[in-house]
């Protein structure tokens, strides 16, 4: 795995393998290494929580910008209607709810539009 790109991080995360994860980690993989997105990011979008979350615990940057749309995990958690409650564990562990996408939108504006408010309470 340490040619893989991300070091085995974003395998390791594709997998939810906090072992692996907190192992790779601990041997002096880089959490923030971008190839494209960061592995915690990767793993935000593919549902994998226990490895984002290990992740986040480890220093990873919650609120890491995607370059081409401006969005953070928050952006992606409210548009797919992500469980509140790991919305709300994101912004606890330090994610900002204001940081605005390309289009001046953030996730806050985004979930404030949804009919459900839970989203909009999970953001804090």
């Amino acid at each position: 795995m340490q040619n893989a790109p991300g070091g085995g991080l974003f395998a390791a995360a594709w997998h939810d393998d906090v072992g692996n994860l907190d192992l790779l980690v601990k041997a002096g993989a880089k959490v923030d290494v971008v190839v494209g997105m960061t592995p915690f990011l990767a793993a935000w979008m593919w549902k994998k929580f226990r490895a984002a979350r290990l992740l986040a615990k480890r220093g990873a940057d919650v609120d890491f910008v995607v370059p081409r749309s401006g969005r953070t995990a928050l952006h992606y958690g409210v548009e797919k209607e992500f469980d509140p409650a790991q919305l709300a564990w994101l912004v606890e562990h330090g994610a900002s709810p204001d940081i605005k996408d390309k289009n001046g939108v953030s996730a806050r504006d985004r979930a404030s539009r949804k009919r459900d408010k839970r989203w909009l309470g999970a953001l804090g």
